[in-house]
């Protein structure tokens, strides 16, 4: 006669998860999220309690409130999970894998045309507008545009990164998505405003060469330039 299903807490399969795999700390925040809500509508909190049944019937519970693509997310990362369980002989079986996403419309690609970048830099040019200093946010704003980095890749940019010589921004895996390194070229529209953000830079801190003092300081720093905002 086959035993009990092995298993455990949920919240403390996180915490192994957690300890074994190193995620990043926005991988292990969102699953402690995702075990939060799946506690709350189910009820269930240990993974021996965790049937095809109870997925489909919280699925079901989630669509009623929430997108299709939340419930993707949500199944993504459970499956995820329960696959690291049963790889560690916490669970034999991953009842999440027996559930299949929705699906879901393909959406258009976000872009923003050379028309509104234009209208934003003239809009943040002007004297009146409450955004000080506007070079800097104008700085930010074709950085973004011309690199097609993300938000959380622009925050983690240091100096260091900026190689002007060679023209190009080394993206570090702290600020990837995907947790890897690549490189994108500086291109003549970015290269003049790189250029005034790191003299300015450098006039605040008394630095005479960006290897000194700036090399390690955050490259797109708005409380240097207005205290206002704190860093």
């Amino acid at each position: 006669m086959p035993g009990p299903e092995p298993g455990m807490e949920l919240a403390a399969l996180v915490d192994l998860y957690a300890l074994e795999r190193l995620p990043s700390s926005k991988s292990l925040q969102n699953k402690h999220s995702i075990i939060r809500i799946f506690q709350r509508d189910t009820g269930v909190s240990h993974t021996a309690g965790i049937t095809q049944s109870v997925v489909f019937s919280w699925r079901d519970k989630v669509l009623d409130r929430a997108s299709r693509t939340t419930w993707n997310t949500y199944l993504r990362e459970m499956r995820a999970l329960f696959n690291f369980a049963v790889s560690t002989g916490r669970v034999t079986h991953n009842p999440f894998l027996e559930v299949a996403p929705v699906r879901t419309g393909k959406k258009r690609k976000k872009t923003v045309d050379n028309d509104l970048l234009q209208r934003s830099i003239a809009l943040l040019s002007r004297t009146d507008e409450p955004l000080k200093p506007g070079w800097f946010w104008i700085t930010v704003l074709r950085t973004l545009y011309y690199t097609g980095i993300r938000r959380r890749q622009l925050v983690h940019l240091r100096w260091s990164h900026v190689d002007f010589d060679k023209e190009i921004l080394h993206l570090m895996a702290g600020g990837s998505k995907t947790r890897r390194e690549w490189d994108v070229p500086i291109v003549p529209e970015l290269m003049e405003s790189l250029l005034e953000l790191r003299d300015r830079t450098l006039r605040k801190c008394n630095a005479r060469h960006i290897s000194g003092l700036i090399s390690g300081l955050q490259v797109f720093n708005a409380s240097l330039f207005n205290p206002r905002y704190r860093g």
